[in-house]
């Protein structure tokens, strides 16, 4: 392959390459682990990348065909790469927004009690067979607002209150214990251990 036509498919592929790594990186840290990874600057930056990759792309191509205009179809492949990469980003920025509504929280139960549901006003998970005794779950926080209050920490925003949080846990003698959990917010990542949950609400 010419050099010029490695460089051309360089500067098409290499911002989508390092587009989808991010991506998934936050996916996977995300939806696995309950763990955060901040990738706005990140995300912004490969942006800007790929608008100033791509038009490189398309100037290394159009020099490509002046000198070489019988073999324009080796550069189909880097032209629809460029093409693609923009609705590709917007399908990550899409996905962006919607998992960043959700709150994820890694459950590690460290007892000998069996988690028998896990419940808020708006939703309940009661299956855990599969899950083990470290997984994660999502779900959306609901947010109840009281619109004759005026928070002012919240600059200017109405006061709500975060709908709340419980698991119940089967003992030994199958009696179950309703605990409360932590409020967790719309794109919340956090780690809680069942044994710190008891401790507390003792």
């Amino acid at each position: 392959m010419p050099k010029q036509l490695k460089t051309i498919y360089f500067f098409s592929i290499f911002p989508l390459l390092i587009g989808s790594l991010t991506f998934f990186y936050w996916f996977y840290k995300r939806t696995l682990f309950a763990d955060n990874a901040n990738i706005e600057s990140l995300a912004f930056f490969t942006i800007l990348g790929f608008l100033l990759f791509a038009l490189i792309s398309i100037l290394l191509c159009v020099v490509f065909i002046v000198k070489n205009r019988t073999e324009w179809q080796k550069i189909v492949i880097p032209i629809i790469i460029v093409g693609l990469t923009i609705p590709v980003i917007d399908l990550y920025a899409t996905l962006h927004n919607s998992l960043s509504q959700k709150a994820f929280v890694r459950i590690i139960n460290d007892t000998d009690n069996r988690i028998n549901r896990i419940w808020s006003d708006n939703f309940e998970i009661t299956s855990f067979k599969d899950k083990g005794n470290d997984f994660v779950m999502s779900f959306y926080p609901v947010h109840t607002y009281d619109w004759t209050k005026n928070d002012s920490y919240y600059s200017g925003d109405f006061f709500y209150e975060i709908n709340t949080l419980h698991i119940d846990l089967k003992q030994k003698g199958d009696s179950i214990i309703t605990y409360d959990l932590p409020s967790f917010s719309k794109g919340d990542c956090k780690t809680i251990k069942l044994t710190e949950i008891i401790n507390k609400n003792k």
